[in-house]
């Protein structure tokens, strides 16, 4: 920056009601007033960013990107390797950033293949089992895997940045798929970054397309009956 350029606060330059002249951000620091010509010099010789850098003058309501400021970069373009740049930094700060609570793959654990495990393991037990503790041990492995899938939910939740009253939308009709969604495919930080990776792309097909199958289904049973359906399922079962 220039000798002009003044160092102040950003909380000093919001203040400054009366005052006459632009105020700048550059490299975390906020600098003014300074006169237009003097951020256009800055601009032609690279030291102001049109992405990175932030400008601010009474009349205006907010912080604006040096780019977005008519006249500033006249007759300059944004160049390549600087918006790459950025995405560089942004892509390396999601990934490196602990979020904490649960993984993707050890909710999907717990949620998906500890289930299967546990009935598994009920049904290849199903005929040594008196008949009198059935029921008993229905019940405290259904509890058992709620208790689970809520317990996983809270951390999960956290993991993808997103609030923990959000498990209350797991007891909600329709808003729970769209919750179970979140919980299921997205990668840590998704309500931050709203970046989906690969992985959670097929989760996402997995997870929907047979919900979306089971609509189709009971929409079709609701139109035609449900005899077309069970014999399907008959037809499937052999």
């Amino acid at each position: 920056m220039t000798g002009k350029i003044i160092f102040v606060s950003k909380k000093s330059v919001g203040d400054m009601k009366s005052a006459i002249g632009w105020y700048v951000t550059h490299q975390g620091k906020a600098y003014g007033p300074v006169a237009f010509e003097d951020l256009k010099f800055e601009a032609k010789r690279g030291k102001l960013k049109p992405r990175l850098d932030y400008i601010w003058r009474q009349g205006l309501p907010s912080w604006v990107q040096a780019g977005e400021v008519d006249g500033l970069f006249e007759g300059q373009e944004v160049r390549p390797e600087e918006d790459q740049a950025i995405d560089d930094l942004v892509d390396h700060y999601f990934e490196s950033r602990e979020w904490g609570g649960m993984p993707r793959r050890w909710f999907l654990f717990c949620n998906v293949a500890l289930p299967i495990s546990i009935a598994a393991s009920v049904l290849h037990y199903w005929n040594h089992i008196q008949e009198n503790q059935r029921m008993q041990i229905l019940i405290a492995c259904s509890s058992c895997v709620a208790v689970i899938l809520l317990f996983s939910a809270v951390l999960r939740l956290k993991n993808l940045a997103m609030s923990r009253m959000w498990t209350v939308a797991l007891f909600l009709p329709l808003i729970n798929f769209w919750v179970g969604y979140r919980l299921i495919a997205c990668p840590p930080g998704y309500q931050e970054s709203k970046e989906m990776d690969v992985f959670g792309s097929l989760l996402t097909w997995l997870y929907w397309f047979p919900i979306a199958a089971l609509i189709g289904l009971a929409a079709f049973a609701s139109v035609r009956g449900p005899e077309p359906i069970m014999r399907l399922m008959e037809v499937i079962i052999g």
